[in-house]
């Protein structure tokens, strides 16, 4: 009997189990443990540990940052100490440690540093549009797309497509952009196109009478832009001829006379011989001042404005009333840099309002695909440096220009 009142008995007590009866032998388990309290103290320290150590983490972010890219170098020095790297920046009033530091010194000849290309040419970013333009789009005519291609140059720069258009409307303008970035194919282009057109209806001129003038500041210039003034208008018949100087006495006393349409001139020599009256200028369309920051600043600027001023530039003199289509000789100004007064320099040459001012966003910036080196050197050893630079760049084919 007392087997089957057990057995009754435990059925009994499984069946009366309830969660209520699981969750206070669950609370009389966990209030077995004993609870441990941490000290506030400890807890401020723990606290002010962790601020720390965030801190610290910024800190070693914000000198990594400042530290840049270490494998992409923009500037190389002879001293490592002194490079400059990418993304690399400076405490907001730490000393900028500059490249050419201690080169007043006499003990630092032979120092050097390099500002290394790190990108492409700017010049040419639009041309990564599937839109970009091409010299047909421009208005140029078909014979001098088709040079032009014959030369290499299948795509206008940045440059060239804001400049051509005002240019070929017979505007005055003023184009500025940065060294290498085909500003005087922006101005020769349309120049011997107008002088193509303008042949058609003046056949005979006089001789030395030209019809387009582009002046330079001096010899190498002028060299530079008739070797492409030439290659591209031989081929459609226009004459160009450089005038530098050198032997002017001489060409006084036995004047050449000829016959061309196009004149690439360094202004003293120019100057000499107009004064002198062995080459007319009133048959001119079209002047262009190459380098004008340089030809209109203290050095040149009362004899060029003087003789800017002996032709009849279009919009000169500010009347209301000139048509849309302006008259006269019209002025293009080109230069990679333009002074702050430039617009009091340009007053006397020419009305301002009738000027199309046409810039690239790179204006005054380090050209990032070409590479600069700088030697600092004395006078002793100056011109043997020279040379042996020359040499290596004559064994590579590189081409070289010095300029004094």
């Amino acid at each position: 009997m007392r087997g089957l009142g057990v057995s009754r008995v435990a059925p009994l007590a499984l069946h009366s189990w309830s969660p209520l009866h699981e969750l206070q032998i669950r609370c009389v388990s966990q209030s077995q443990f004993s609870v441990i309290h941490i000290p506030v103290a400890v807890q401020k320290r723990q606290k002010r540990e962790k601020l720390k150590e965030r801190r610290k983490e910024k800190a070693q972010l914000t000198q990594n940052s400042r530290m840049g890219n270490q494998n992409v170098p923009l500037i190389t020095c002879r001293r490592p100490e002194l490079n400059h790297y990418r993304g690399q920046s400076y405490r907001r009033f730490a000393e900028v440690p500059l490249a050419s530091k201690g080169w007043f010194h006499r003990k630092a000849a032979g120092d050097c540093f390099t500002i290394n290309s790190h990108g492409v040419n700017p010049a040419f970013d639009h041309c990564e549009s599937d839109a970009a333009e091409d010299f047909a789009s421009l208005g140029l005519d078909d014979d001098i797309v088709a040079q032009l291609y014959k030369m290499g140059i299948e795509r206008p720069t940045n440059i060239q497509s804001i400049a051509i258009p005002h240019v070929l409307d017979k505007k005055n303008t003023l184009i500025t952009a940065e060294t290498g970035n085909g500003k005087t194919l922006a101005f020769i282009a349309p120049m011997l196109q107008q002088i193509k057109a303008r042949k058609a209806v003046v056949s005979d001129l006089p001789y030395n009478s030209p019809l387009g003038l582009v002046i330079v500041p001096g010899k190498e210039l002028a060299t530079q832009i008739h070797g492409v003034a030439s290659q591209l208008g031989n081929s459609f018949g226009i004459k160009v001829q450089l005038l530098t100087g050198g032997g002017t006495k001489k060409r006084m006393l036995s004047p050449q006379m000829s016959r061309p349409e196009l004149l690439v001139a360094s202004f003293g020599v120019l100057s000499k011989l107009t004064t002198v009256g062995l080459y007319n200028m009133n048959y001119l369309t079209h002047i262009t001042l190459d380098e004008a920051d340089t030809l209109l600043d203290d050095s040149f600027n009362q004899q060029v404005t003087h003789f800017i001023t002996q032709q009849p530039i279009q919009g000169a003199g500010g009347d209301e009333q000139q048509p849309e289509a302006l008259s006269g000789v019209q002025l293009t100004l080109v230069a990679a840099t333009i002074p702050r007064d430039s617009a009091k320099i340009l007053e006397p040459i020419v009305d301002l309002d009738s000027v199309v001012n046409v810039s690239t966003p790179h204006l005054n910036r380090v050209m990032t695909h070409v590479s600069q080196r700088f030697l600092r050197v004395n006078n002793r050893t100056k011109v043997e440096t020279l040379v042996e630079l020359v040499k290596k760049d004559a064994k590579k084919g590189s081409p070289v220009i010095i300029f004094r």
